[in-house]
């Protein structure tokens, strides 16, 4: 059986919204934050439900992914009563880079849905 990847309008966290993964072992959505200074730092907050959350951030440069600059993997809380985890990490942009993406995925035998993906330059 093949997995599904999209849009689930009935259920959300504050909302009817969110992005859902079911059974795709390698397929991601990709969420991008571009025109950043080498040096900036951005803490990168959504939120999980279901399955096992994997949420990867990737460095990149004029839209391009540039992997050898490396990634960072965002971690994320144990569930509250209803069921959604937050993830946090925090980007500092590397020499080389001037923007980031972050994949999210699921496992083959999961189910997650996203959330409230924010991104917050800091000083």
């Amino acid at each position: 059986e093949k997995g599904e990847l999209g849009v689930d309008a009935q259920l959300g966290r504050a909302d009817a919204f969110s992005i859902c993964i079911d059974r795709v072992e390698r397929g991601c959505v990709i969420s991008r934050v571009n025109d950043l200074a080498p040096g900036s730092s951005v803490l990168v907050r959504l939120y999980s439900k279901g399955g096992k959350p994997n949420a990867t951030i990737y460095y990149t440069e004029k839209s391009k992914w540039k992997f050898p600059l490396g990634n960072v993997q965002v971690k994320f809380t144990e569930p509250t009563a209803d069921g959604w985890s937050a993830g946090y990490a925090v980007v500092t942009i590397p020499h080389g880079a001037d923007g980031f993406g972050m994949q999210m995925s699921a496992t083959r035998d999961s189910k997650v849905w996203y959330d409230d993906i924010s991104a917050y330059k800091l000083r």
